[in-house]
């Protein structure tokens, strides 16, 4: 991806230059005007060209300590036009024009590396907005007769578009918006007439997706074989190292199926991946089925005492889950149409258990003040309030419900079994009304 970053860099040095040259080739170009005495107008016109640069300039940072020497051309050179006397000014403009012919590469390799360094905190879309800024007020100047500064501002924008997809870059968390961005830059460049550069930025947005793709796949092969960190005598070990391993491999297809799903709006048909879900129970089967015989010994190497005061704790535990699961007293089974709840699984975090899946939201309307629970018989969770209270249509949110009075030692004791239980549902819809609605769970 660097090498292609590269090219394309290379690629807007030239247009810099050119676009920068420009001024003076036209300056030159005015009829009546002699080749060594350049006219009032031309001047006047190269002077102007020069304001633009140092503005469009300030886009890459220049340490103001370095660009006294250019500021103090530019003042002079304004000052003698302003007076008349033109040999002077061609001479301070001149300068100023050899400096900003440097400095407009320099200045903009500088913050190239500072954007690309390891500790960088730029961030790709508030550089992508400045691109945006400038590229909004290219067609402006254009139709203000200024073709000129439309190519300038056009150029400044092509430049802070790359910068934007260099700090994606690498941002595993960041894929889907640098895809995004690089789509959003790969149109500028049709419009500039650079397909070649289109088509680069546009597969560097789909490469970045497809890396991401293989690197969680990746991880998932290496849980499935038992390489380093997951070997099954490790992982047997401790019922928590292995609940983590399971849950990497779910996340790590949740991430995937998600990356193609989103990704097909913006390539499609180009980018696809299985469905690794079905291989995870195969894989967990033999950790649970040992745990399950662990757990059974302990219960027998339990004293009698211990049982009893055990028993006591179960059934103060099951009345407070009854009293939780009174939150699911009114509610109907999940009927509106287009509205899922899926990928749920059982797993624990730390000395808790939870439940967690995904809401999909294709019901043709907005749900507000998402709420869940879960209700059973043997668990219930306190009613929750989502971390996205809103759910747009066509959207889709995770959630994660900690089982109240349920902890690790309890799930071992059931055998790795919640009982059968209802996931509860409360929204409000665009009418403020609420809704109650629960899919009911066998025993899993």
């Amino acid at each position: 991806m660097r090498r292609s970053y590269y090219l394309g860099f290379l690629a807007l040095v030239l247009v810099l230059l050119v676009a920068g040259g420009q001024s003076c080739a036209r300056a030159k170009k005015q009829p009546g005007a002699s080749a060594g005495a350049p006219t009032r107008a031309q001047l006047q016109q190269r002077l102007q060209a020069l304001q633009w640069d140092w503005e469009i300039l300030q886009k890459d940072q220049p340490p103001q300590n370095e660009t006294t020497g250019f500021r103090l051309s530019l003042k002079r050179a304004e000052q003698n036009l302003a007076e008349g006397r033109l040999k002077p000014a061609a001479a301070d403009l001149a300068e100023a024009e050899a400096w900003m012919k440097d400095a407009r590469v320099r200045y903009y390799r500088q913050r190239q590396a500072a954007v690309s360094a390891k500790d960088s905190r730029e961030d790709g879309e508030a550089l992508m907005d400045q691109a945006r800024d400038f590229w909004k007020r290219s067609p402006t100047a254009a139709g203000q007769g200024q073709e000129l500064l439309s190519q300038k501002y056009q150029v400044a924008a092509l430049a802070q578009g790359e910068l934007a997809l260099l700090a994606c870059a690498g941002k595993r968390d960041r894929v889907l918006d640098s895809a995004n961005l690089c789509l959003e830059l790969a149109d500028w460049y049709r419009q500039a007439g650079m397909e070649d550069d289109a088509q680069r930025v546009s597969s560097q947005g789909r490469n970045a997706i497809q890396t991401e793709i293989e690197a969680l796949r990746g991880q998932m092969e290496a849980i499935f074989a038992g390489e380093l960190g997951y070997q099954p005598e490790q992982l047997k070990k401790s019922f928590e190292a292995f609940s983590a391993a399971r849950e990497e491999l779910e996340q790590s297809n949740q991430k995937i199926l998600y990356l193609v799903q989103k990704s097909s709006a913006l390539y499609p048909g180009q980018i696809q991946a299985e469905d690794q879900a079905p291989r995870i129970p195969a894989w967990a089967a033999p950790f649970l089925q040992h745990f399950q015989r662990v757990a059974r010994q302990n219960q027998i190497k339990t004293p009698i005492a211990d049982k009893e005061r055990l028993a006591q704790r179960e059934r103060q535990r099951l009345q407070a889950v009854r009293e939780l699961s009174q939150a699911c007293m009114n509610a109907i089974p999940l009927s509106t149409p287009g509205l899922q709840i899926v990928e749920f699984f059982v797993e624990t975090r730390g000395p808790e258990v939870v439940v967690r899946g995904r809401i999909i939201n294709n019901s043709g309307q907005t749900l507000y003040r998402l709420r869940m629970a879960v209700c059973g018989e043997m668990v219930a969770s306190e009613v929750i309030d989502l971390n996205r209270p809103t759910l747009l249509n066509e959207n889709q949110e995770s959630f994660t419900l900690p089982l109240a009075h349920y902890e690790l030692g309890d799930f071992m004791a059931t055998q790795f079994k919640i009982g059968p239980h209802q996931l509860l549902l409360i929204y409000d819809d665009s009418q403020d009304v609420e809704h109650r609605e629960y899919l009911a769970l066998p025993n899993n």
